[in-house]
């Protein structure tokens, strides 16, 4: 059962308070001396102790720090709708556009991935349209057939990894050097002048 909005304020408000006791603080994660499965996004971030917490958390950190939706088909009643057509936009790992060109993962595609997308495993592994996302079963699509946003265990999908990093280059910038693709202290041979025979 999920808190009221007044409880999870009040829960917020106290958080926060206590926050500032050390206020060089990017993100909170509050971890519930409890061993049931749960745990919430939002501001702050919730987790139990539960055997599964470690993922719970990533997942409840993607809603916090990216936004991202959850991509359940299962009905949440009174959840409130978005769309990507007009008015409110939908988050960034869901969409209720089905016109290839305007879809904004479009760019990750491929051209012989056909839209919508058929759940088999033919596309296990493919970026495209697959119906069923943010609590509906229909009419709602995500990226990718597997996703943490959708089921623990499993890593982010490739669209929500990308939100994930857009946030963290909008947050800290991009580095006035460019972004490097190597891991540093990875290049073989070493960064440097090289001696060629």
């Amino acid at each position: 059962r999920m808190p009221s909005t007044s409880c999870r304020n009040a829960v917020s408000s106290k958080v926060f308070s206590a926050a500032s006791a050390n206020p060089d603080w990017d993100q909170i994660l509050v971890v519930v001396n409890d061993s049931t499965y749960g745990g919430a996004g939002g501001s702050p971030s919730v987790v139990s102790t539960h055997a599964l917490a470690v993922g719970i958390a990533q997942h409840e950190f993607g809603h916090t720090f990216t936004g991202l939706a959850d991509e359940y088909e299962s009905p949440f009643p009174g959840y409130p709708p978005c769309t990507d057509l007009t008015g409110i936009h939908c988050e960034p790992n869901v969409t209720n556009q089905i016109v290839r060109a305007s879809i904004k993962w479009n760019p990750w595609i491929e051209a012989a991935t056909p839209v919508p997308t058929p759940e088999t495993a033919a596309y296990a592994d493919k970026v495209g349209l697959f119906e069923g996302a943010r609590y509906l079963t229909s009419g709602m699509y995500r990226p990718q057939q597997s996703c943490l946003m959708n089921t623990l265990g499993t890593p982010f999908c490739r669209i929500c990894a990308q939100a994930y990093v857009r946030r963290l280059y909008t947050d800290a910038g991009v580095p006035a050097a460019g972004i490097d693709n190597i891991e540093p202290g990875s290049e073989t041979p070493p960064v440097g002048a090289v001696s060629v025979s």
